[in-house]
């Protein structure tokens, strides 16, 4: 049986068989020509000169440039040139040269000429920022940042030294509680130190992972070093412990609760 299809040039019905019912757009070779045309353009060879047939679509995507490979090779065809800095004989396309690029022969010849010719050096370059003096909050030196850096609330310490000391250590520290833990253990906690252990197994309350070559900490519960009841030490091991030192109303919680 023959299926009747319309043809996509003419719009002429024609029939065809059923091997070939999904496959035929057009009535004849000749339609299909003429529709393939539409899609067609001409074009002018960028190197030669010639003119060439190319598809609508591969020239919306930025091609169609040259009539053959041969052409598009011999229009990029490096060219010999002296680098600017060290003489030295070295190859260049010829776009590079175009858009006044490729005058030096590596990245240290750029940056030596740079140097020397001064063109990027200090205020002379482009990405120059007008500095701004700060002084120290913590050692009252002065010293220069930027603009956006200041503004963006920075520039306030001249080092990482100074920062640590004025933010991160001592009384200026966000997690500081009053200096309870340069306080010393008493020798009744050291004393109990090895039964809590043995009553825990050796094993982390919080993770359950057992001594491997180190000792677990004992950990006073609610944070006073004084309570050395044994209802209020566990075992912990160094990284839980350190774990506890932060958010320390919820850990107290969750130990409370898992003692009742």
């Amino acid at each position: 049986m023959k299926t009747i299809k319309i043809c996509k040039q003419c719009n002429k019905e024609f029939k065809v068989g059923k091997y070939r019912k999904d496959r035929a757009l057009f009535c004849s070779m000749d339609c299909y020509n003429k529709f393939r045309l539409k899609r067609i353009t001409i074009r002018i060879c960028k190197y030669c000169g010639k003119e060439f047939r190319k598809k609508k679509i591969s020239v919306e995507k930025g091609r169609g440039k040259y009539c053959s490979k041969i052409c598009l090779r011999e229009d990029k065809k490096r060219i010999e040139t002296a680098c600017k800095y060290c003489g030295k004989i070295m190859l260049v396309k010829p776009n590079t040269l175009k858009h006044n690029k490729g005058k030096y022969c590596s990245r240290s010849c750029t940056n030596k000429a740079r140097k020397e010719f001064s063109t990027y050096r200090g205020k002379n370059n482009p990405l120059w920022q007008k500095r701004v003096n700060c002084i120290c909050q913590w050692c009252g030196k002065t010293f220069k940042r930027e603009k956006w850096y200041v503004k963006k609330g920075h520039g306030k310490y001249c080092s990482m030294d100074c920062m640590y000391n004025g933010e991160v250590r001592g009384k200026n520290a966000y997690n500081w509680k009053g200096g309870h833990s340069y306080e010393p253990y008493s020798r009744e906690f050291k004393k109990l130190r090895y039964p809590v252990r043995i009553r825990d197994n050796f094993t982390c309350q919080i993770c359950k992972e057992g001594e491997n070559g180190r000792h677990h900490c004992v950990h006073h519960i609610d944070y006073n070093k004084d309570n050395n009841k044994l209802n209020n030490l566990v075992t912990l091991c160094l990284k839980c412990h350190l774990r506890t030192n932060y958010n320390r109303e919820d850990w107290n919680k969750y130990f409370n609760n898992k003692k009742g």
